[in-house]
């Protein structure tokens, strides 16, 4: 499903492209989109875009400083950034209403939506880090050694965990795995499920395995996976080049390491608010059967008072 999505995504785009080229003007949605070009950069926009076309001007350059910083890979390629204000065709365009923006790295691509980010100023500059992540990664990993999991996992860990899906919870629907047992392997995580609740799970795996290898293991050892996933080693491999143990055993580490972290007692702590609600309603439908029923004794009271009294 997601090699699928890919595929249609960058016929679209091969198509957009070759029609008609990165330096002039394409349609979208009945209106012409304006291209801006700097020396690191290339916006594509529609007219009543230009303040945060002019905004992406402004902040690339440190977006880009900083993830080449942390990971220590050059972004020598400029990205076309693609902004979009029809959150409708932007569903239509990914086949997935649950994300804001999407990467092509096959054109170095992003895509971003923005009527998901007018109410919040600082999603933009953390959805270009994010989506910059994937094009770096992409460029200089071969996608073939580059799993689905270990992409989105280093991205969210570049943006202090966030993913690009709409109303992420965060951790509730890993915590739930947990405690269920629901967890998915890795090795299943090449490519993401398309359901929602396994799609966010799928997410919030890979952030939780990243920081996990980034707390324990420090920040310098993922950099120096992904620096190994570089020059041509499988995941599996750099893994055993860097660090003490195997992916497997990493993994079944980690396991561990978030079951004792979850328990019931976490999961209500964390959700102490929902359940304060669940009982308040509980109370309140107590409280009113209660009256109902004081209702009907006092009205059976009261017609009791009212009958004639039988004379024998």
């Amino acid at each position: 499903m997601e090699a699928l999505k890919n595929t249609v995504i960058s016929i679209i785009f091969s198509a957009v492209f070759l029609q008609t080229g990165f330096g002039h003007q394409v349609r979208a949605s009945e209106e012409e989109l304006i291209t801006l070009e700097t020396d690191i950069s290339i916006i594509q926009y529609p007219p009543r875009l230009e303040n945060v076309a002019q905004q992406i001007v402004r902040v690339y350059p440190a977006v880009r400083y900083e993830l080449e910083q942390t990971l220590q890979l050059g972004v020598d390629f400029k990205p076309t950034i693609l902004l979009m204000n029809d959150r409708r065709r932007f569903r239509d365009l990914v086949g997935n209403e649950f994300v804001v923006a999407i990467a092509v790295p096959q054109h170095d691509l992003m895509v971003i939506d923005y009527t998901r980010m007018i109410d919040n100023p600082f999603m933009l500059r953390t959805t270009l880090k994010h989506e910059l992540s994937h094009l770096l990664l992409n460029h200089h990993i071969d996608n073939r050694l580059l799993p689905r999991w270990f992409d989105e996992g280093v991205a969210q860990w570049i943006t202090g965990g966030m993913s690009e899906l709409v109303n992420d919870p965060g951790w509730s629907v890993l915590e739930r795995a947990v405690m269920r047992g629901n967890i998915m392997r890795f090795d299943e995580l090449e490519t993401f499920p398309s359901a929602r609740a396994e799609t966010m799970l799928a997410y919030q795996q890979s952030k939780s395995f990243i920081e996990y290898i980034a707390e324990t293991y420090g920040s310098s050892a993922l950099v120096d996976i992904i620096h190994q996933m570089r020059h041509d080693a499988s995941v599996d491999r750099a893994f055993a080049m860097v660090l003490p143990h195997s992916l497997r055993q990493v993994e079944q580490n980690w396991g561990a390491h978030i079951q004792a972290r979850v328990s019931w007692i976490t999961y209500i702590s964390r959700n102490i608010f929902q359940f304060i609600f669940l009982i308040a309603a509980l109370l309140v439908i107590v409280a009113f059967i209660k009256k109902i029923i004081q209702r009907r004794r006092y009205h059976d009271d009261d017609d009791s008072e009212q009958l004639p009294a039988n004379y024998s």
